[in-house]
């Protein structure tokens, strides 16, 4: 194990420290911190990414979660988490492009299908929420309590 592998072993011990103890800003810098010092841990710009979500800061997370496209243009999961930092933003058209590409990926996660599903119905593409919501249905039941609270997609369950 080199040195730069090493420091960023210890960035993440530390950075999952700060997780457990919900110390999101702490979390993200020393995910950031590993995955600027060792290549192979680019990936944990997807957990820093989270902790800003965590954080409610929506154009941090952007941020990080581009670097990780840039560095890993086909990460089906940084794509949809991507999605949602600019769904709170209200970037509806931005978030749908997103979402779409995760599907288009292969995502196997219920997020950028049911979220996917939430930016049809705000943007009025009734005929392409059905299929995402079926298909986020079908990936997590679970999903079905959030879909039938919220107003955007409790008219459409019904109709599953």
């Amino acid at each position: 194990m080199d040195e730069n592998q090493q420091k960023a072993n210890d960035f993440i011990k530390q950075a999952n420290a700060a997780w457990s103890n919900m110390q999101w800003g702490d979390a993200a810098t020393w995910y950031e911190q590993a995955a600027l010092l060792y290549a192979p841990y680019r990936t944990f710009y997807l957990v820093a990414g989270e902790c800003y979500l965590n954080l409610q800061d929506y154009e941090g997370a952007e941020e990080i979660f581009q670097r990780l496209l840039d560095f890993s243009p086909e990460h089906e999961q940084a794509w949809w988490m991507m999605g949602q930092a600019i769904l709170f933003q209200n970037r509806f058209r931005e978030a749908e492009e997103h979402f779409d590409k995760s599907i288009e990926l292969g995502a196997t996660d219920v997020e950028p299908y049911y979220y996917g599903a939430m930016v049809k119905a705000i943007l009025s593409r009734k005929d392409a929420v059905l299929p995402l919501l079926r298909k986020a249905l079908e990936i997590s039941p679970a999903w079905e309590a959030s879909a039938r609270e919220d107003g955007l997609l409790r008219d459409y369950v019904d109709l599953l």
